[in-house]
C-alpha cells in the first residue's frame, strides 16, 4: 500500500446526501491535515529554525529565500498567489521567475504552501 494513491469519489445526484458527503469530505481532509500534513510542516519549520536548507516539491527553502527553477528568490522579493486549484510562487520584480503547484496533481503541495506562507509571514514580521 506504500506509495498508492486512493481516489475518493463523493457524488451527489440531485443533491441527495449532499450534506453527508460534504461532512465526510471535511472529515477526511481534516484527518489528512492533522495526521500527515501538519506534522510534516512542523518538522520542516524546526529544520528551518536550525538554519538548515530543505527541499519540498523541488523547491529548496533556506534562510536566504527559496530556489525556484535554479534561481534564488529572496524572502523580501517572494510573492505567493493563491487560486482555487493551484498556487504560484514568484519573484516580485520578474514574474518570469515563477513556479506553480497544482493541488490535485502535485504531492505535498498543501504542506509547501503552508510552509512558505508561515515562513514569509514570520520573516516579514521580523523585519518590520
Amino acid at each position: 500500500m506504500d506509495g498508492d494513491v486512493i481516489p475518493i469519489k463523493l457524488s451527489s445526484y440531485y443533491g441527495i446526501r449532499k450534506q453527508t458527503y460534504h461532512n465526510a469530505y471535511a472529515g477526511i481532509t481534516q484527518a489528512i491535515w492533522e495526521y500527515y500534513t501538519a506534522p510534516k510542516v512542523r518538522y520542516h519549520l524546526s529544520i528551518f529554525d536550525l538554519g538548515l536548507p530543505f527541499d519540498v516539491n523541488g523547491v529548496t527553502i533556506n534562510s536566504s529565500g527559496v530556489i525556484l527553477r535554479k534561481v534564488l528568490v529572496e524572502w523580501a522579493e517572494l510573492r505567493i498567489s493563491n487560486y482555487r486549484t493551484y498556487f504560484v510562487l514568484h519573484q516580485d520584480a520578474d514574474h518570469n521567475v515563477q513556479q506553480s503547484f497544482n493541488f490535485l496533481k502535485d504531492w505535498d503541495v498543501t504542506a509547501l504552501q503552508s510552509l512558505v506562507m508561515t515562513l514569509k509571514k514570520k520573516l516579514d514580521e521580523a523585519t518590520t
